[in-house]
């Protein structure tokens, strides 16, 4: 065992990948305020502003894969490959610790801490022993790990990006679930709707941007199809409560937001909370595919493709019942402000 590490494992302590992520953001202080230690992974670091808080590690990728066998709980928002790496390393041997879990929080300036913790800045330092790629020496005793709608709404795509992308996934989604049942962990993989929260996502942030900066919003003719979009803290939420639930999960679940919208009335309602009149423009498919072609070229249209622009006509709705009712899954309406379209002040 790495010095350094002993009085830490006295709290159960978690490998949240994709920490920085939009996801990751909100579950490292839901974590805490849980009762756990966290073991942050992330390429970039901790992001600019973000709190630096004593009972979070920010490791990457190379130091985390030294000290993924002192962690019970993996929870991922990162890349689906990224979470299959890690249970490929952190697999079945018997812990060299005992599994703990949370117990009853009090609260020490401002924040909350266990009771009797008093070493909680002890950092983790990653151990020196060789990782041979392959081997598993673990174990995880939860692992949850997101994926995407994506992986429904996107496979029959005319764009072959996009079809990779999904076959791609939907095999590390199949990987995983082997992996899981091989090893006998407990498994839950969430596929989310369209994520928004924080300014990170590619999709609700980058209409925000778009509207801020033009003031107007070009849409295919009446923009029917319906979509249900998510809030990142949301989902922190329910990733938490089925890490934490005893009861038998089933291994895949969708997660959907509170409300159920069309597409021009998601649009508008990011007018809103740009606080800016709403101006949707409303084109002809042809006409907008044309444009799209030309916006994919060039700068203005970075990300944009033709399948995005024929998506909105259609209906790309989940039933997230499960998760409702067996991890009392509450997502909030969709009323978004423009502190959704930033990091969180925390």
């Amino acid at each position: 065992m790495a010095t350094g590490t002993d009085k830490t494992l006295k709290i159960p302590a978690v490998l949240l990948l994709g920490a920085s992520s939009q996801i990751g953001v909100f579950a490292i202080q839901q974590l805490l305020l849980a009762g756990f230690r966290v073991i942050a992974v992330s390429r970039k670091g901790r992001p600019e502003g973000y709190p630096d808080f004593e009972q979070v590690d920010w490791l990457n990728e190379a130091d985390a894969l030294q000290v993924a066998d002192r962690c019970q709980y993996l929870l991922s928002a990162g890349p689906l490959r990224l979470a299959k790496k890690f249970l490929t390393i952190g697999g079945n041997q018997t812990p060299s610790d005992p599994i703990l879990e949370p117990r009853l929080l009090k609260e020490e300036n401002g924040f909350r801490v266990k009771p009797g913790m008093t070493n909680l800045s002890a950092p983790i330092t990653p151990s020196t022993a060789p990782v041979t790629p392959g081997l598993t020496r673990g174990p995880f005793q939860t692992a949850v790990i997101f994926s995407s709608s994506s992986v429904i709404t996107k496979q029959e795509s005319d764009n072959p990006a996009e079809r990779n992308q999904v076959q791609d996934m939907q095999r590390l989604e199949s990987d995983i679930q082997a992996m899981a049942k091989s090893n006998g962990l407990k498994l839950v993989l969430f596929r989310p709707t369209l994520i928004y929260g924080c300014g990170l996502d590619t999709n609700i942030s980058r209409l925000a941007n778009w509207i801020g900066r033009y003031g107007f919003m070009p849409v295919n003719g009446k923009a029917a199809g319906l979509r249900q979009p998510v809030h990142a803290n949301d989902l922190a939420s329910v990733a938490i409560a089925a890490m934490l639930s005893k009861d038998d999960l089933p291994n895949v679940m969708f997660l959907t937001g509170g409300d159920t919208v069309s597409y021009s009335d998601m649009v508008k309602r990011i007018f809103t909370a740009m606080e800016k009149p709403a101006k949707l423009i409303r084109l002809p498919e042809w006409l907008f595919v044309l444009l799209a072609r030309f916006a994919g070229v060039s700068k203005i249209g970075k990300g944009i493709n033709i399948e995005m622009v024929k998506r909105q006509r259609l209906d790309l709705v989940f039933d997230d019942r499960k998760a409702r009712e067996l991890l009392n899954y509450k997502p909030r309406p969709f009323a978004p402000n423009r502190e959704d379209f930033s990091l969180p002040k925390f």
